[in-house]
């Protein structure tokens, strides 16, 4: 199944340490939102709005990856808790 995903490539600049020139150099960080994330990180920009395509294997079965996130949860691992906790 097709499902098309709409939202905002956004800009971030961001630094890092270059190994091959022994410096910290710029980088361009751009990603992808569903919404103008920029609102809450002034650090970002909006690109422009985008929109694309991903295919969805028909037998696609969330139940496997809900169970693997609720293991890690109880052994402690998961990085954000649920507002239900």
């Amino acid at each position: 199944m097709k499902v098309t995903l709409t939202g905002f490539l956004m800009a971030q600049k961001l630094t890092r340490y270059d190994y091959e020139q022994r410096c910290i150099v710029g980088d361009l960080n751009v990603t992808f939102s569903h919404y103008d994330s920029s609102i809450y990180n002034a650090d970002q920009v909006v690109i422009g709005p985008h929109s694309f395509e991903v295919e969805v294997p028909d037998d696609f079965d969330m139940r496997d990856g809900l169970v693997a996130n609720l293991q890690r949860e109880a052994q402690g691992r998961c990085r954000i808790s649920s507002p239900h906790h």
